[in-house]
């Protein structure tokens, strides 16, 4: 295997060659044969992977405004990966030397999984982690108000909201849910760089997540220690306004954006994402049984969980990810739309549902997609329409049966 399950898993999957042992003479010449050694069929691997869920995901995203990014389905409740989809993407089947050398010279890079290996500033799905610092400590009084408009002045700089003419009197649900970037500013100001890297290093922000596929990034969580020894410079208040709202050096994959959000909808545990459910030998004993693996659990208060989900549903229901709203289903979630310094910004949506009962979050990411409320939610709402049984535009619910292995011999 030269990528994938079939490089992670090679040695699983391979099996042994069989043929003739031949005796031979100094001048190469068959001499006896020796015994007939017969080939062995290589194990199978059972994924979780829903192969309906992974086709939406990849019609939707090869549909959206770059046709270009991620997606990722994951169940809350045990961290199986449902689907995880990278655009644009390769034919596996392809063998032919020139066809393959299309791929490794193509400027798109569709053998790149931007799922698990591109780094992107997080935008404003980092505000989960402002909220919870504004929150959890009582540090910010969620009555409390901040007037946004359009711009905040710190020193000689001005940094921007997204809404240019400014969205007046903010408090800490209105401003989660419209995303307003001068009530965050205020507020990351207030709680400080050293309780946003505290809390970051909690959701495992800047650290590989562990999936069971290769060539995982870490990303990058800055911390003052991490300026001065980079690039000789204290850190100033300034970069704690851009962390605030995930901007400045900090960067992350999409697998790690999907774990936060997960780690969200269940209440605070942070699953090791797989995808390999179990592995059986060519007689179909089970050699190998995924168990569950928690990478770490986040303890907030009732209060700022409440709070929280609260704020997610309300993005949706009302907020900038209102065009993820379903009358049946309620989805709770962040849009993000993170800065780029090489070309248009990046669109994210992180959420999951239903919110009351979490059954799958879905984390997407469009390269230099714009904002994620209109170039990453219709992707997300493509998956919830499927794994739902949702007609198009429709909202009415219906029972379905889900596939929930999907097998590689």
């Amino acid at each position: 295997g030269r990528g994938g399950l079939e490089q992670q898993y090679d040695f699983e999957l391979r099996g042994q060659d069989g043929g003739w042992q031949i005796e031979v003479d100094a001048l190469g010449r068959q001499t006896k044969m020796l015994r007939y050694i017969p080939s062995v069929k290589g194990n199978s691997l059972y994924t979780t992977i829903d192969s309906k869920l992974q086709e939406a995901a990849y019609q939707a995203l090869k549909k959206s405004a770059t046709k270009k990014g991620a997606a990722i389905v994951i169940d809350p409740r045990n961290g199986a990966v449902k689907a995880l989809v990278s655009v644009p993407g390769f034919n596996p089947d392809i063998s032919a030397e020139k066809e393959f050398l299309k791929y490794l010279k193509d400027k798109e890079l569709p053998l790149f999984n931007r799922a698990i290996q591109a780094l992107y500033p997080p935008g404003s799905v980092f505000k989960v982690i402002t909220f919870i610092g504004a929150v959890s400590d009582n540090i910010v009084n969620p009555k409390e108000t901040y007037t946004c408009e359009g711009s905040f002045t710190l020193g000689n700089r001005t940094f921007a909201c997204w809404l240019k003419t400014g969205h007046g009197k903010m408090s800490l649900i209105p401003a989660m849910a419209n995303s307003c970037n001068v009530y965050f500013y205020n507020i990351g100001l207030k709680i400080g760089q050293k309780i946003l890297e505290s809390i970051a290093k909690e959701f495992k922000i800047g650290a590989k997540t562990g999936i069971d596929l290769p060539s995982e990034k870490k990303g990058l969580l800055p911390s003052s220690e991490w300026k001065l020894k980079k690039r000789n410079m204290p850190w100033l208040k300034g970069d704690t306004v851009n962390m605030a709202i995930g901007q400045g050096p900090l960067l992350v994959t999409p697998i790690q954006i999907a774990s936060m959000i997960v780690a969200v909808a269940n209440g605070g545990t942070l699953y090791k994402p797989y995808i390999v459910e179990k592995i059986s030998d060519p007689d179909g004993n089970i050699l190998y049984a995924h168990e569950q693996e928690i990478r770490g659990k986040i303890e907030l208060s009732e209060n700022t969980w409440k709070l929280l989900k609260n704020a997610l549903e309300t993005a949706v229901s009302n907020g900038t990810g209102r065009g993820c709203s379903f009358s049946n289903i309620k989805v709770a979630g962040k849009t993000g739309t993170s800065q780029n310094p090489q070309g248009e910004d990046h669109a994210w949506f992180a959420s999951y549902a239903p919110a009351d009962n979490p059954e799958i979050a879905v984390t997407v990411l469009v390269e230099h997609g714009g904002t994620g409320g209109h170039a990453a939610v219709p992707v997300a709402r493509a998956i919830y329409e499927q794994y739902f049984g949702l007609s198009k535009g429709k909202t009415e619910t219906k029972n379905i049966s889900v596939s929930t292995s999907t097998v590689i011999n």
